[in-house]
């Protein structure tokens, strides 16, 4: 149980290591700036998303336990 805890946590530094290489790469000028725009998409949408579940979970029990319960799924 522990293990299938912690072990994506070794891999949490991937997404960003990944785009590090890629912008280091000097294959071209718009590869970079199609990597540089998905990056500031996904650091803008994740504290909105982790906003939106948070709003919506304190609005409505059936949700907030549909987020509880998602570690326990199989």
């Amino acid at each position: 149980m522990i293990k299938r805890v912690f072990t994506p946590l070794g891999y949490i530094h991937k997404p960003f290591t990944t785009f590090f290489e890629m912008i280091s790469m000097d294959t071209g000028n718009k590869r970079k700036t199609a990597a540089l725009k998905i990056f500031i998409g996904v650091i803008i949408s994740v504290p909105i998303l982790a906003l939106i579940i948070w709003l919506l979970s304190s609005a409505d029990i059936v949700f907030k336990n549909l987020f509880i319960d998602i570690p326990f799924w199989n």
